[in-house]
Order: structure tokens, then C-alpha cells, then sequence
């Protein structure tokens, strides 16, 4: 098993390697005004309900409330006008908005999300502080496996991946953001290389934090009875957040506001003729191992594609496990009506969701169909409607077992 779980890792290197290869070409396109890649930043904002509130409600919530707020500013202060003390200001105000949101996000809408998912649990309570972080309390109310031990201590950092994913998926579109929305971007990107390396650090230090890594680990090795996960592998794993240039680009927009007052950057990205396309990558934890993602995002026009594709190899299972995710924005638009579709496949380890469930080192099929729509009804005012169904297992921000999932609301469209 360590002799095809080494191979495993050398292959995934080999891919990352690769990627980031890809990633980091210097020559890299940036939109431009006459961008055909949708030169008119576009004003969407959704309000989708489900009912455990996953990250899929919090993520159109949170991104619509960015938006608000920075248009809010723009109105009321001009902030295209402010001198560098100003633009200080400014940007000091619109990093704790962020910093909350992301918080928020995490404590709320993660671990509280998969605490209502089950039934085990209940929630007892959250409390945040905006650059410090948050906790989130729960109640224990039967008798729990370790999987859903897993599912409730990476939850948090699953949910702003979600978050990440989302705000690039839907702004796309757009050829430029400015550095408040890159900020809250980068904010929900690096959660989890940030939480992986502040615990780190934490251990180097003589600490021993009680945090949702070290929770993770421990739960891991205690549901293999062994010690094979390590803080270090997480740490490895992690740096290949740094291939992404538009990691770097999300820095750089608040250093180019602050100093030059310049506040619309252009999102990185290759253009093939009438198609725009940027692939990031990432890594997630699982209740299997660790996750590496390459999510390509292509834009044509008006309509947006994502097409991801994970694999991951863990030391508890001799084979690695994976998976595809396909998802549209705008598919198909006929007069007051547009549809979407999503799917996914994955090949992964069984979920233990009931205590008698045996844990087997061997990989099951698995996926997820869901048919978005959206109809005008009058000017700016949208419904929205969603069906899923999916069978048991593991897939970011979506409940972990088998059954139907319905989600609505509505989005002000300008």
C-alpha cells in the first residue's frame, strides 16, 4: 500500500508541476476594454435558499452583499475621488467587511451547515472576530461516526472554497474586478493554505492548537488506527495555491489601489479567439485524504463554463480516488427564460454514514444531476429554481448523503 500510494503521489506532483507550469507563462492575456470577453462589468444579485443553508445559499448571499456595500460606497463618497488617506480608510473598512464575511462564512454556513445536515447534531452557538476567526458550538444528540466527525472539522474551509469558486464563476463575465471583490476572493481562497500554516507555525512553536486541522488529522489517524497523516503532507499539499497568478493579482489590486488609486484590475486570463479561459488550482481535504482540484473556468460571451476534475491518493486506501464537475451560467436563454444544468461523477471510498457501516479500501461510483432555471418576471426582478439529485457521498458543500435537493429565491439583475 505506502509503495502505490507513493506512486500515486508522484504521479499527482508530476500533474501539479505541470499546471503550474502552465499557470505561471509569462504571457498570460489581460482583458482590455475592448475585450470581447464581456467589456461591461454586469450587476447580478442573487438570493438562493436551501434547506440546511450550505455554502450554495451563503456564497450568492455574501457575494450580492459585497456588491451592495461597494455601490453603497461608490454613491455616497465617490471613492474614485479620495486622497491616499482616504483610499487607507477605505480600504481598512472594506478589509474587516471581507475578513467578516469570510468568518461568517466559514463558521456559519460550513460547520454549521453540516452540523444541520445531520441529525446527530445541533447547533449551539457561533461567535467571530473579524482577522482573529471564529468557533462554532454544537450538541451531540446520538450516537456519530468519524466520517461525520471529518465532515463537521473541514467544513469551514470547504465552505469558502465554495465561496472562492462561486465569486470566479459568477464574475467571469466581468473582464475586471476591483480590490474589494479581490480581496474578499483571496480572502475565501486562502482559508485553507492560511489555517494549514498559521497551525503549522503554531506547532513550531510549542503550541498545540485544538483547531479544525488538528481535529482533522487526529480524526483521520483514529479511523485508521494509525499516525500517517501528518500536518507536514497538508503543508506540501498546500503550496499549490501559489501557482495561481491570480493569487498574486488579488494582492496586488489593494497595493495598486492604495498607492495609485487605480481600482479595476483585469482578471488573468488566455484568450483562444472568442473564448476566454483560466485554469486555477487547488487543494481540499476529505474525509478519504487529501484533494488536489484543476478548475478550468471559460467564459464565451455571455455564458460561463466550469469543468473541474480532482483526483487525491491517501495512505489508508491503495488506490487514489477522483472525480469530474461540469457547471454553466447562462447554457440556454430563450426570451424571459434561461437554463442551466450541473453534474458531477466521482470514483471515491464509501462515506460511513451509519455506525455499521464496515470501512472497506475499495472505490465506489457516485454523482450529482441538477437542472437550474431562471425567469424573468418583470425588469430587473428574476426567479430561480433549482432540482438536484444525488447519491451518497462526498462533494463540497452539498449534503453527504443520497436523496433530492431543491434550492430557490430570486436575483435583481442590472
Amino acid at each position: 500500500m505506502n509503495k502505490q500510494h507513493k506512486n500515486n503521489q508522484y504521479k499527482q506532483a508530476i500533474l501539479v508541476l505541470l499546471v503550474s507550469s502552465l499557470l505561471l507563462l509569462p504571457g498570460y492575456v489581460k482583458a482590455t476594454e475592448n475585450d470581447s470577453h464581456e467589456a461591461v462589468n454586469r450587476t447580478k444579485k442573487e438570493f438562493v435558499f436551501d434547506h440546511y443553508w450550505s455554502p450554495y445559499f451563503s456564497a450568492p448571499f455574501l457575494i450580492s452583499t459585497r456588491n451592495f456595500l461597494s455601490e453603497a460606497e461608490d454613491v455616497l463618497y465617490n471613492r474614485s475621488t479620495y486622497t491616499v488617506w482616504g483610499r487607507m480608510g477605505s480600504s481598512a473598512f472594506n478589509l474587516i467587511i471581507n475578513s467578516s464575511l469570510y468568518i461568517i462564512n466559514h463558521e456559519v454556513y460550513g460547520h454549521g451547515f453540516r452540523i444541520r445536515s445531520f441529525e446527530q447534531f445541533e447547533v449551539g452557538g457561533y461567535w467571530f472576530i473579524p482577522f482573529i476567526g471564529g468557533a462554532t458550538g454544537s450538541f451531540v444528540l446520538g450516537d456519530t461516526t468519524e466520517d461525520q466527525w471529518l465532515l463537521k472539522s473541514i467544513a469551514g474551509i470547504e465552505a469558502n472554497n465554495v465561496l472562492a469558486q462561486e465569486i470566479l464563476f459568477k464574475g467571469f463575465k466581468n473582464p475586471s474586478w476591483d480590490s474589494r471583490m479581490y480581496d474578499l476572493f483571496w480572502s475565501a481562497l486562502c482559508d485553507t493554505p492560511r489555517y494549514i500554516w498559521r497551525t503549522s507555525l503554531s506547532e513550531k512553536k510549542g503550541n498545540s492548537p485544538g483547531n479544525d486541522i488538528m481535529h482533522y488529522i487526529n480524526g483521520i489517524n483514529d479511523k485508521h488506527d494509525s499516525d500517517k497523516m501528518t500536518l507536514d503532507m497538508l503543508g506540501r499539499a498546500s503550496l499549490v495555491f501559489l501557482a495561481n497568478p491570480i493569487f498574486y493579482v488579488s494582492l496586488y489590486s489593494l497595493g495598486s489601489y492604495l498607492i495609485t488609486g487605480k481600482d479595476s484590475i483585469a482578471i488573468p486570463h488566455f484568450k483562444l479567439g472568442e473564448v476566454a479561459y483560466m485554469p486555477l488550482v487547488r487543494m481540499g481535504l476529505t474525509p478519504f485524504g487529501i484533494m488536489y482540484y484543476i478548475d478550468n473556468y471559460i467564459g464565451h460571451g455571455d455564458s460561463t463554463f466550469l469543468v473541474s476534475i480532482n483526483t487525491g491518493a491517501s495512505p489508508f486506501y491503495s488506490s487514489a480516488y477522483g472525480g469530474g464537475k461540469v457547471k454553466t451560467d447562462q447554457l440556454f436563454a430563450y426570451k424571459n427564460y434561461a437554463l442551466d444544468v450541473e453534474g458531477n461523477v466521482w470514483c471515491q471510498p464509501k462515506l460511513q454514514l451509519q455506525l455499521d457501516q464496515p470501512l472497506e479500501n475499495k472505490n465506489y461510483w457516485g454523482g450529482l444531476v441538477g437542472i437550474h432555471n431562471k425567469v424573468k418576471i418583470f425588469g430587473l426582478f428574476s426567479l430561480h429554481a433549482s432540482v438536484l439529485y444525488k447519491t451518497a457521498g462526498f462533494v463540497e458543500g452539498v449534503v453527504a448523503r443520497e436523496g433530492f435537493m431543491l434550492r430557490g429565491g430570486f436575483s435583481l439583475d442590472y
